[in-house]
């Protein structure tokens, strides 16, 4: 490392009078007129041609979070006896030095340092580079051509968290370019920090665009030599608010792992996006309606619907192929600032005592009574207990008959947020506990495939020796309608038998769908309830109802399916994470299509497997 030696003053006031050469000289200094310096001991005179800063060269980091201040110059004593080739260039105030110079020895800095040093010390680079300079490094490895990284800085350090590597984020400007280095911190010695300032060399280079590896990222996955130059630097004077950014999308290149923070606003509920993590399409004030800006986040997050306000950030904008992902490792990278207030999705008896209501969000536990008192039946029938779990509520009840009844939610009950439930969704209507439920929903293909879904299904299944018509039903998920009454109400279900309802006929050839679903509507990757409501004269009511059915893991390709039981009357839980619910095995008795971009198992329209 170098130092600086700022040098204001070059020469050393004499005390008036005169006084003697303290270099053991034998000859005398005598007194001349202050008007210059005049050598007279031996001292060649020569004018300065060294060139500047040439002492101690100049290796302080280049400042970018404060503008240079000037300093005094700290006095270098000349040892020598005589000086041989310096001319002294300031005048003199007091005696001349006739025999050997006493004052500062300027060492030819002829720009007489009457202000702080700005060769390098605009922000403390290790390598004596600007940010400009070290901007340069990144573009050219952004470019494909390895070597060095010289005094950049660390902006974050991403832990590995599902199918995401761990790596590091260098940056040395707020407009970029920045780069991901994917190569695990805690291998490294010493392990890199935010606001570290780090050197390196680049020995290994990614800009897969194949799926393969790098996801259309760029990225440094080798390095060597790698030293942590200095610490605590202030990344925040690096980021970028991208809320207003037209082109995030479209110039994605010049946005790529950069630290940026935005307030962005869900137009969809969470889908899986990839392991460990959900994700859904988002607007900024800049983009709008784009499939490929996204905000993702961590899937134990349950909070976030569609309608939800974040503010996002600071951290960087990650990137798969097309996408702008502002992708959060923890829930410490966004802040939700509000949501839609929470609905009343469904209620089902669970047993002649027990009701579960199903929420669009979370609910506070602190919110509702333990003795039921939020909540209301119709028919005579009471609540004596609640208690919350997530996005659903299971209520203790008088002994419930087999008619259909009303909940009615209470203003008291509110998500996570504090929103109460909106008084235009707090009430369902449900079917008190029958023997065996009449019609299931007995499977679901909610990720046909990667890159796109168009094989989605759900299957309901008639479990009576009777055919039962479907007019007058509707399935919802999470967005509303999923299928529409008007695409159920000319369809029959044969006894012991099954309806197909898809989002597109591709991947279904040789096999009869019933319906499609509503245009524009498609299963949630993350997870969702569905419900069949229908209404067969005594008004509308809950037929059958789901939990989630996914945890943000769904195998690609392959139904989950309800285990019809022992007695083949698929009678138990409508809970597709539970024990009697199962995903079909990628084996070829289940195997359906077999086309690109993969195969998909199932058993659609068809008799379900034992789930073991």
């Amino acid at each position: 490392m170098r130092q600086y030696i700022s040098i204001l003053g070059v020469a050393l006031a004499l005390v008036a009078g005169g006084c003697g050469d303290d270099d053991n000289n034998t000859t005398t200094d005598t007194k001349v007129s202050d008007t210059a310096v005049n050598d007279t001991g031996g001292d060649t005179v020569t004018p300065d041609t060294v060139t500047p800063d040439t002492v101690q060269p100049d290796t302080l980091q280049p400042d970018t979070l404060q503008p240079d201040t000037i300093e005094t110059d700290t006095t270098i004593t000349d040892t020598s006896d005589e000086d041989t080739n310096v001319t002294d260039t300031v005048e003199d105030t007091g005696p001349t030095d006739t025999e050997g110079d006493t004052t500062a020895d300027t060492e030819g800095d002829t720009e007489g340092d009457t202000t702080a040093d700005t060769e390098g010390d605009t922000a403390d680079t290790s390598g004596g580079l600007t940010p400009a300079e070290i901007s340069a490094q990144i573009t050219a490895i952004r470019g494909g051509t390895l070597g060095d990284i010289d005094g950049a800085w660390v902006t974050y350090v991403k832990a590995a968290l599902g199918s995401d590597p761990a790596g590091f984020f260098i940056q040395a400007e707020a407009n970029g370019p920045a780069l991901f280095v994917k190569v695990d911190p805690d291998t490294l010695t010493p392990i890199p920090v935010v606001g570290d300032a780090v050197s390196f060399t680049a020995t290994g280079y990614s800009d897969d665009t194949s799926g393969s590896d790098g996801q259309g990222r760029i990225e440094v996955n080798a390095l060597s030599d790698f030293t942590v130059d200095s610490s605590g630097h202030d990344v925040s004077t690096l980021v970028q608010d991208v809320t207003a950014a037209t082109d995030l999308v479209d110039a994605l290149d010049s946005y790529e792992s950069e630290l940026v923070t935005a307030t962005v606003t869900l137009d969809a509920d969470l889908g899986f996006a990839g392991s460990g993590f959900l994700s859904a399409n988002a607007s900024t004030t800049g983009v709008s309606g784009s499939s490929n800006l996204k905000l993702r986040v961590p899937d134990i997050d349950t909070a976030l619907t569609m309608g939800c306000v974040v503010d996002f950030g600071p951290a960087p904008v990650w990137r798969y192929f097309a996408q702008a992902q502002l992708s959060a490792v923890s829930m410490d990278d966004y802040e939700i600032v509000s949501c839609p207030a929470p609905e009343l999705a469904s209620a089902s008896a669970l047993s002649a005592t027990e009701v579960e209501l199903v929420f669009s969000r979370e609910i506070d536990p602190a919110s509702v009574n333990p003795d039921g008192s939020d909540f209301t039946l119709d028919n005579g029938a009471t609540v004596s207990a609640a208690s919350v779990d997530g996005m659903s509520v299971t209520l203790t009840t008088s002994t419930l008959g087999d008619g259909s009844y009303t909940v009615m939610v209470g203003p008291a009950v509110t998500d996570t947020l504090g929103a109460a439930v909106a008084t235009t969704a707090n009430t369902a209507t449900f079917m008190g506990p029958q023997p065996a439920p009449a019609i299931v929903i007995s499977e679901i293909m909610a990720r046909s495939q990667s890159g796109g879904d168009s094989g989605e299904y759900v299957e309901l299944h008639n479990t009576t020796d009777a055919a039962i018509s479907l007019a007058g039903c509707v399935i919802t998920d999470g967005n509303g309608d999923l299928v529409e009454a008007a695409t159920l109400s000319g369809v029959t279900i044969s006894a012991g038998g099954y309806a197909l309802f898809v989002k597109a006929t591709d991947d279904f050839s040789g096999i009869t769908s019933d319906g499609l679903f509503k245009s524009g509507t498609s299963l949630v990757n993350g997870g969702e309830v569905l419900t069949l409501t229908c209404d067969f004269g005594g008004g509308a009511a809950v037929v059958d109802t789901t939990s989630s059915y996914a945890s943000g893991t769904l195998p690609v390709g392959r139904s989950i399916q309800k285990d019809p039981g022992a007695a083949g009357d698929y009678a138990g839980p409508s809970d597709p994470l539970g024990a009697n619910w199962c995903f079909t095995p990628a084996e070829d008795t289940y195997k359906y299509f077999d086309g690109t971009p993969n195969a998909k198992y199932g058993t659609p329209r068809a008799a379900n497997i034992a789930c073991e």
